[in-house]
């Protein structure tokens, strides 16, 4: 066989490189979206989502993600945390905030 033929051409990396780099990009915008409204788990979301409206043009940027999340939200709104429960409460009185400190302290007795 001809070694020539078993390695890709330079057009062929380009191309092969370009699709990678598209498809992190793109993974990289609905992580961050995903994140922003609240998914609770960002993994299963990505896995679950429909991509046919989102799309990389030639400047890089990212099209059609908040209707993806959007989309996704209304039909797997359990992946997402509610809007009232985003803020930030203290704990009841006599609830370690950190448990690991908590923990240590128990440890040292």
């Amino acid at each position: 066989m001809d070694e020539e033929l078993l390695e890709p051409t330079a057009e062929e990396r380009v191309a092969e490189l370009e699709e990678r780099w598209r498809t992190s990009v793109t993974q990289g915008a609905l992580a961050l979206e995903l994140q922003r409204a609240g998914c609770r788990d960002v993994e299963a979301a990505l896995l679950l989502l429909d991509r046919a409206g989102v799309a990389v043009d030639d400047a890089g940027a990212v099209n059609g993600v908040p209707e993806a999340v959007i989309a996704l939200r209304e039909t797997r709104n359990y992946l997402f945390t509610p809007e009232h429960a985003t803020e930030r409460v203290n704990p009841a009185p006599g609830t370690p905030a950190d448990p690991s400190a908590a923990f240590a302290r128990w440890l040292r007795g």
